[in-house]
Parts: structure tokens; sequence; C-alpha cells
């Protein structure tokens, strides 16, 4: 048998008899949004030193703020939230934990050939065999100053095939080492030369002209022999 009070609403006032605990009628359940509020919650509430939780839950108190900021500040507390960027950004700068990140990011991405790579693909073992290996879906576990290449030159010359896509390596605001400039100047830096093959070159897209396998094979031959 459900329960039956009779007392006076908290929100009217009148003297009710029912099953509602605190209310006499949905009407001023709605109003009084279905909390009890004693006397001295609505003292606090008048005098700011509570917010009522259908405010914001995650409203902080002036104070306490201030105080947190100095514990921080003192190092005797860790940030939780905005401080983990800076925490990150210190191992980031470690070339260790950069590459170990890397290498299990690209493990749990499974990533495979697209179309574009799967045609250059049949080119370099068809006309260049034993002079590359694919490492897009980072099946040589190599990494290079942070960056996974496509293809790598597997005779011991420093030399790096990449592939871009005409939307993701076109888009604006794109960082400089996403650019065909940046790349190739990156690598650089590293000790690699770098030939850039962009997607409407290797598929029929809207963005350019296909080449031929006559002329990939070309451009890939002056590549070798600068």
């Amino acid at each position: 048998m459900p329960k039956i009070y009779e007392k006076n609403c908290n929100w009217c006032g009148k003297h009710y008899r029912g099953r509602g605990k605190y209310y006499c009628g949905y009407e001023c359940a709605n109003k009084g949004k279905g909390k009890k509020i004693s006397e001295t919650k609505k003292r606090l509430f008048a005098e700011g030193k509570i917010v009522p939780t259908w405010l914001g839950r995650r409203r902080k108190n002036p104070k306490h703020s201030e105080t947190m900021k100095r514990l921080f500040a003192e190092g005797k507390l860790k940030p939780w939230n905005k401080g983990l960027k800076g925490f990150s950004k210190n191992y980031w700068e470690n070339p260790e934990y950069r590459e170990r990140t890397i290498i299990k990011i690209a493990q749990a991405m499974h990533r495979r050939p697209t179309n574009p790579e799967k045609r250059l693909i049949e080119i370099l073992n068809r006309h260049f065999p034993n002079e590359f290996l694919y490492n897009g879906d980072f099946s040589q576990k190599i990494t290079l100053g942070g960056l996974i290449p496509d293809f790598i030159s597997c005779n011991g010359k420093k030399l790096i095939i990449e592939v871009f896509g005409d939307y993701w390596h076109k888009r604006p605001n794109i960082k400089y080492v996403q650019t065909e400039e940046g790349r190739k100047e990156f690598y650089k830096i590293l000790g690699f030369k770098t030939l850039i093959f962009w997607e409407h070159e290797l598929l029929n897209t809207i963005y350019g002209k296909m080449l031929s396998e006559e002329e990939i094979v070309n451009k890939i031959k002056v590549f070798l022999n600068e």
C-alpha cells in the first residue's frame, strides 16, 4: 500500500492528505521543481553561499576557485582537466614517448591501402621490384619525426614516396607539414628525399588529370636518378 501523507504543501501552504510527500498536486510540484527547500537552504541561496542544482551543478564557489588556484600554484594539487594539456605537451616533447604513442595509435587504426596507394603499389611491384616497401599501414614499423611515410626505400637509400589526397591536403588552414612543400622540407631535414603523388595523378578525379602508367614510371625514374 502506498504511504499517505497529511501535511501542508511546501509550495502553496494548503493542507492536504494524499500520496505526495511534499506537494499537494502536480501543479505545485512543477512550480517547486519537486525539491523540498528548507528555510536554511533558502537563506543560503539568498546569501549566495550555495547554488541550486537546477541552475548548474558545476558552478563553482569563487572563494573555492581561488583556493584551488593557490594549491595548483604551490604544486600541492595536479590539474585534472585543462592542466592535462600541459602535462601531455611535456610528454610529447619526449622523442621516445612520442614514437611509442604514434606506434600504438597506428596499430590501433588497422589502416589499409587507399585506392591510389593500391595502384602505386602495383606499379612499383611491376617496374621497381625490391625498391620500395609500403608503410602506410605501418606494416614496416617505421616512423620519421612523428610521421608515417607511405613508401620508403628498402635498399639503403633515403628515399620516400608519399600519396596525398586531393581534398585532405588542400584544405584551408592546414598545417605546413601537411602541404607538399612542407612535407618535402620536413623529410629533407631528416636526410630523406621525397616524391609526392597526388590522388588525381593516380585515379580519375575531378581535381586534375590522371597520369598514365608510363608517365608515373618516368616520374619515379627521374626521382631515382636525381
